[in-house]
């Protein structure tokens, strides 16, 4: 992978508006990002993360400044109505992504300019330019946009950890994969207990309590509830349906045992990829995010984001018996943490019994079960103590 291309998947990409108020600057960060500067101080997703009441009201008389691709694509609902400025740090890379969500219908007036970092001068506006920053709500904040891929079997073998759906034999054999939207942590407790209640066990003290820790004693089908239950709190349309309906309210009780009324009807579950609600990630999904995306280029490593487990994960040797709290070891390539160890992650599956990926922290289990190819089949009403989720959304150009 190309440093500037790593760099682009790894950073959260944020996006300004800017109305003429009072000045904006931008300035270089150390590591050679455009970072706007408003009222002194620093405005960066990192530091600043969007909030719910910060969200877009489009000004016909406003400026888009939009940093790096993702903060592009996320513009596609209000670019016909502003002009558009990028700052990109991949150019070629912004290109790309422009041209699978089409160039001529977002920016049919040529309202688009792109500059390169190198090419942005001491103080991007202009100094006696005034303008107000305001932070444009991307579909959520904690999402980063993984973009898809359509690659023919490659001749030249692979390096690193090959061992994959995606692989035979250390060649890339080719496949086709939407783009999406994944979110950078496993859905932490505080925000599955927001929509929904756990069945019968909790979380606890003794495998991790609190807000940031990941969510855990989910069986696969409360993740399906969960899923839907927030697409429609959010306005987004719900990807499950089960019993003809989309809304988990008629969907009866949760399935907690192979012996349950319902469990034929709730195994029977489909799910529509051409929507925008939230939805856990197929098994090719989860595999080619938690390598890394990009289009799996390069060297692969065994865990997500290092062949250093200790880097990445919580496991058998680190955890102290027990659950963390989100985003505590390194991310992988894409900016998403904890894809190895932790909780495992349920994935979407049509058979009758279900898989979760990555490993987890229990101290029983082997390292290679933290790798970005193991996966464990676990009945679909099963709950316990190191199974979690993370949600995706299809990225769809709105």
């Amino acid at each position: 992978m190309k440093k500037e291309n790593k760099k682009y998947c790894s950073e959260k990409l944020l996006a300004l508006t800017a109305q003429k108020d009072s000045a904006l600057e931008f300035v270089k960060s150390k590591d050679s990002h455009a970072i706007p500067i408003y009222q002194k101080k620093a405005l960066h997703s990192r530091y600043f993360p969007l909030k719910e009441s910060e969200k877009y009201t489009s000004q016909s008389d406003s400026v888009i400044i939009a940093i790096g691709a993702g903060g592009l694509y996320h513009l596609t609902s209000v670019a016909k109505q502003t002009s558009v400025i990028a700052i990109s740090i991949c150019h070629n890379l912004t290109l790309q992504i422009l041209e699978e969500i089409s160039l001529d219908e977002l920016f049919p007036n040529n309202n688009l300019k792109i500059i390169t970092l190198e090419e942005l001068p001491e103080t991007f506006p202009p100094a006696n330019t005034k303008y107000t920053a305001k932070w444009v709500k991307n579909p959520q904040s904690d999402f980063v946009f993984v973009q898809g891929i359509d690659s023919k079997r490659r001749e030249t073998k692979t390096e690193g950890y090959t061992e994959s759906i995606f692989f035979y034999e250390g060649y890339f054999y080719g496949t086709t994969m939407r783009h999406l939207y994944v979110c950078d942590h496993e859905v932490t407790q505080a925000e599955y207990e927001k929509y929904c209640t756990y069945s019968d066990l909790s979380p606890s003290e003794d495998y991790g309590k609190g807000d940031n820790y990941p969510a855990y004693y989910v069986n696969w089908f409360d993740a399906l509830v969960y899923c839907n239950k927030r697409s429609i709190a959010e306005g987004l349309t719900p990807c499950y349906k089960i019993n003809n309906s989309t809304n988990p309210d008629d969907w009866g009780d949760t399935p907690d045992s192979e012996s349950h009324v319902n469990l034929e009807a709730w195994n029977a579950a489909t799910c529509d990829f051409t929507v925008n609600g939230y939805r856990l990630p197929t098994i090719y999904e989860w595999v080619y995010t938690a390598r890394g995306g990009n289009e799996l280029l390069g060297y692969q490593y065994k865990y997500a984001g290092s062949d250093i487990i200790d880097e990445v994960a919580w496991y058998h040797d680190n955890s102290g018996g027990k659950t963390h709290e989100v985003k505590g070891k390194k991310p992988n390539g894409l900016g998403l943490y904890d894809m190895s160890g932790n909780v495992r992650e349920w994935r979407w599956d049509e058979s009758s019994t279900k898989d979760s990926m990555g490993g987890c922290w229990c101290t029983w289990v082997f390292t290679d079960e933290c790798s970005v190819n193991y996966n464990r089949w676990q009945d679909p009403y099963f709950s316990i103590y190191y199974t979690g989720f993370r949600v995706v959304r299809t990225a769809i150009a709105e």
